[in-house]
């Protein structure tokens, strides 16, 4: 096996050290991310309608994820993505709001609870690249299944 030289070397420790920065093994994929806005349902707060089939299908956006932080801000929720069901690919999503719009996105969806449960897994639907606050919910076997039938030919 011959040495690497002084210039090869250096490039192998530096492309090391940045996967060793980003997180990711050199040979893994990198994380991709979309960002989506709190939808214009945000007040509704309890006078959301029920969360049914016919109305998921009508979104172009769903997807179950859990929450790992919710941003330097406290104005965005970030979820891994364990299953799209319609709409996306990401490892990712990431719902912004103004500081307002985020409380108000988050009593919608945990009536009296302003944070999300970090480590809480949910399903997310929504239109036009806005998530909407009464389709988002805490994930249950029963849901996910209204999920699931409501995109069953995606």
């Amino acid at each position: 096996m011959r040495a690497l030289g002084r210039p090869a070397a250096a490039a192998v420790l530096v492309a090391a050290g940045l996967a060793a920065c980003s997180g990711e093994a050199a040979d893994e994929r990198p994380t991709t991310r979309v960002d989506l806005a709190v939808g214009p349902d945000v007040e509704a707060f309890d006078d959301c309608p029920p969360v049914t089939v016919r109305r998921l299908a009508k979104q172009d956006i769903a997807f179950s994820g859990t929450v790992d932080i919710q941003g330097p801000d406290g104005v965005r929720w970030v979820f891994t993505v364990d299953r799209w069901y319609a709409g996306g690919d990401a490892d990712v999503v990431v719902v912004n709001g103004s500081d307002v719009s985020i409380v108000y996105f988050a009593d919608t969806v945990h009536p009296g609870l302003v944070d999300p449960e970090e480590g809480g897994r949910y399903l997310v639907a929504g239109r036009r690249k806005a998530a909407s606050a009464c389709l988002t919910r805490p994930w249950s076997e029963k849901l996910a299944g209204r999920y699931a039938t409501a995109h069953a030919g995606g």
